[in-house]
């Protein structure tokens, strides 16, 4: 956090140079807006209240040196995280396309189907889950290929803020007005073998899979072709903003939950349309009924966003792999590696289609499997990440420091840890 400090000393930088700079921060940002916070963060505070806030502060800790290096790699060596795991060798180069080619289709099918589910509050019962989700995809895809990264870039902020703007007045209001539990209401306790799978999934997304420091690692060097201003110091204040963003949103929605939801006999429904009906009642009965539209509106925005990037990110990384498997085993960049961007979206978004048909209205399911192989996953690109920073191609100067390579450690264990508990929950509770 200390370039953060750093940069707001500066006064030659200011808040105008910074608004032109911000973007794959906060479009990170929109990416972990969604399944984690909208659907795990206000489940977690509407079954167990309270009591999760401290786990998903520390997730947010330890996963922060990961996302980080996704910025602090890319400004020091020059090239993205892709180009330095194919440095560590081409194998694990091989292993993160193969986890997110999967990853790919089960997140955007996952993200699409829940913003599908919000379109419904507008159209009706006229259509299906499925056919609102289709129209969120194929909406989705030619935003991108007809807007290409500098609407996405201006679109996400505005998107972020009234999303930042409606959810935090939420929370004031209901902080107000007091919980909704009975004084004698006993909530269940998360801290059993019981919970674990809901633990893992909760983490999994918390604020978003660690591959998304790859997607800000190609965006980055996007920004910086449209903004040569962009500098190292810049890239780390857009990623603290964004970063600092989700977490305090993350927990946003946790006391939503725990003050609208906890203890008022009203379980989460499994079904799409019906969840976003709830969400957005829960805003409703908070900040008044007029709001109700308004929140829906926002609630969609977001979850457009949402799907917008994840299909970005994920069709951005893959089209960087595809094009370094061409070149010899440790090269640095040739050029931009967006060669199949386009066509990997438009392949996504299809597959994706396939997986929402499968799924039918299960959304919680869908997302529920999406969080759990992230998590399962965090372990892998934990080490990776870590591992990119020893590289040669990162001078000294912008290598972690004992603080952060603790933190780092800390983290891989955490996650070491958790996936042999998950393991065994597995195996032997489930």
């Amino acid at each position: 956090m200390a370039e953060l400090m750093n940069a707001a000393k500066d006064d030659s930088r200011s808040i105008s140079h910074y608004m032109q700079v911000l973007g794959p921060g906060i479009l990170g940002a929109a990416a972990a807006i969604g399944g984690s916070h909208l659907v795990a963060s206000t489940q977690a505070g509407a079954i167990y209240g309270w009591q999760l806030v401290g786990l998903i502060l520390l997730v947010n800790l330890l996963k922060y040196p990961f996302f980080q290096i996704g910025a602090r790699y890319t400004m020091a060596a020059e090239e993205t995280l892709i180009q330095g795991y194919d440095r560590i060798g081409r194998g694990y180069l091989y292993l993160f396309t193969a986890l997110n080619i999967v990853a790919s289709v089960i997140s955007t099918a996952g993200v699409a189907m829940l913003c599908g589910s919000i379109l419904g509050l507008f159209i009706g019962d006229s259509l299906t889950v499925t056919q609102l989700s289709m129209i969120v995809l194929v909406g989705a895809l030619v935003f991108l290929i007809t807007g290409h990264y500098k609407t996405l870039d201006k679109v996400a902020k505005w998107v972020i803020v009234g999303l930042a703007v409606a959810t935090i007045a939420a929370v004031c209001i209901a902080l107000n007005k007091g919980g909704v539990a009975p004084p004698d209401f006993i909530s269940p306790s998360p801290w059993d073998m019981a919970s674990v799978g809901f633990l893992v999934a909760l983490m999994g997304w918390m604020p978003a899979p660690i591959e998304l420091s790859t997607w800000n690692s190609v965006w980055l060097r996007q920004k910086k072709s449209l903004n040569q201003r962009l500098d190292y110091k810049d890239a780390l204040v857009d990623f603290n903003v964004g970063y600092i963003t989700s977490t305090l949103l993350a927990l946003a929605f946790v006391a939503l939950g725990a003050l609208v939801l906890h203890g008022s006999g009203t379980s989460l429904a499994t079904s799409g349309i019906a969840f976003a009906h709830q969400l957005v009642n829960v805003y409703a009965s908070v900040i008044g009924e007029w709001s109700r539209w308004l929140i829906a509106l926002i609630a969609f925005l977001c979850m457009f966003s949402t799907t917008v990037t994840v299909l970005d990110g994920y069709s951005r990384a893959l089209s960087e792999c595809f094009v370094q498997f061409k070149q010899a085993q440790g090269s640095g960049p040739t050029g931009t590696g967006s060669r199949y961007t386009y066509p990997l979206m438009i392949a996504m978004g299809i597959i994706s289609a396939f997986i929402i048909m499968f799924f039918k209205g299960a959304l919680l399911a869908m997302l529920e499997l999406a969080m759990i192989s992230a998590f399962i996953s965090a372990l892998v690109f934990s080490w990776l990440n870590y591992r990119l920073m020893t590289l040669p191609q990162v001078p000294q100067q912008y290598r972690l420091g004992r603080g952060m390579r603790v933190l780092s450690w800390a983290g891989i264990l955490f996650f070491a840890g958790f996936n042999l508990l998950f393991a065994y929950w597995y195996v032997f509770i489930k």
